[in-house]
């Protein structure tokens, strides 16, 4: 049996259509690929959504997320420009 990886960067839904990019996870017409992490393992979101509900994960959650987009530049222009800048 192969394994079917997520391959997000590849996704062939526009951006606004994609189920990982609608509010509530899923959406009246939420779209992802058969391989699609937010499909195929929703019950794992919903416990990472829970795990925010603590504050101090969701500090550290929000810290993390910060220091990553330190490390890619052309943010300001828009996703589809957006390019690493520095190394994790």
């Amino acid at each position: 049996m192969q394994k079917s990886y997520p391959t997000c960067a590849a996704c062939p839904y526009e951006w606004s259509d994609r189920v990982c990019r609608r509010p509530d996870g899923k959406g009246p017409d939420g779209k992802g690929p058969d391989n699609c992490p937010t499909l195929v393992h929703a019950d794992l979101k919903m416990r990472a959504l829970e795990a925010l509900k603590v504050p101090e994960v969701y500090e550290f959650a929000c810290q993390a997320s910060i220091q990553e987009a330190e490390g890619y530049g052309n943010r300001e222009t828009g996703y589809a420009q957006v390019e690493p800048i520095k190394p994790r």
